[in-house]
């Protein structure tokens, strides 16, 4: 088995690179809450950008070619000027794509708190309000709380990329934030089960001391498709 994975390595990077991207895809549409049956009520352009956006987070967390995230930040800056979308969209697709360039290069030294608290805030906010606001032209309070829940959900389980364990108070903290928005914007059942599969995912990584980022990737998908689907 070990002999297999060596010699199929290269393949096994490109299935989990193609896996990363499309659930990180789904996940955005979903906290949009875009209706997936119907993926032409945006624009192409928008649709690229958001591939972009998922491979650059994939290249990151496998510590790929920091050069391939230069290329492909500035891909959605130009799909933007020219698919003529609205400034604000604009300006922010040009902030993500420089925060997400920022966390890759080592001399900025911000692979720390700071740099997974923006890299959190400009990859839940700009690809969620992009796609709703390009499909709907306008946001619900719905999408905001789901924002912020995606912001606590790439906090708390991105966090394995940027230190080395999970135990932190800040992750507390984001943990608080977390159940406050669930409890804000769902029923009190999906909310209790939310909390526990939180609690499941994210202390029992740290109570049995397996932290590893590839079962927080997990999480982060399971626990943020349950929640805005």
């Amino acid at each position: 088995m070990k002999n297999y994975l060596l010699e199929n390595k290269r393949f096994i990077s490109i299935l989990k690179g193609i896996v990363f991207v499309f659930f990180t895809i789904l996940v955005w549409n979903l906290a949009a809450k875009h209706q997936l049956t119907d993926p032409f009520n945006k624009s192409f352009n928008l649709m690229i950008c958001e591939l972009c956006w998922a491979t650059e987070a994939y290249l990151m967390v496998s510590n790929k070619d920091g050069r391939y995230t230069l290329g492909l930040s500035i891909v959605p800056i130009l799909l933007s000027v020219l698919g003529a979308f609205p400034l604000v969209i604009t300006l922010s697709i040009i902030l993500i794509g420089i925060v997400n360039i920022l966390v890759r290069v080592p001399k900025m030294q911000i692979r720390n708190y700071y740099g997974l608290f923006c890299f959190s805030l400009v990859n839940a906010v700009v690809p969620v309000t992009a796609i709703n606001y390009m499909s709907r032209q306008y946001l619900e309070q719905t999408i905001i709380l789901n924002v912020g829940i995606l912001v606590t959900l790439y906090f708390l389980f991105y966090n394995l990329h940027f230190k080395s364990e999970m135990a932190n108070p800040i992750n507390i903290i984001f943990l608080i934030l977390f159940a406050g928005l669930i409890l804000a914007n769902f029923t009190l059942i999906k909310a209790f089960i939310l909390i526990i599969l939180m609690l499941i995912s994210y202390g029992g990584q740290i109570f049995m001391r397996k932290e590893k980022l590839d079962l927080s990737l997990l999480a982060f998908f399971a626990i943020a498709i349950i929640a805005f689907i």
